[in-house]
């Protein structure tokens, strides 16, 4: 019961399910549309694998 508790909050769980990981190239992880600048690359993790994007405009 732990082992299913844990992975339900699990960052690959949680990424399985749809949603993305963002990371600057540094690796540090993206949450707040204010750590970026337009033309920036990043990483988007997803469920199975990475996508290297580029920032178009960020909004708020």
């Amino acid at each position: 019961a732990a082992a299913r508790a844990l992975e339900t909050v699990s960052p690959l769980a949680t990424v399985a399910r749809g949603y993305a990981i963002l990371q600057q190239q540094d690796g540090r992880v993206v949450r707040s549309v204010q750590q970026v600048e337009p033309g920036e690359r990043l990483g988007a993790r997803v469920g199975d694998g990475q996508l290297h994007v580029r920032v178009e405009s960020p909004n708020d």
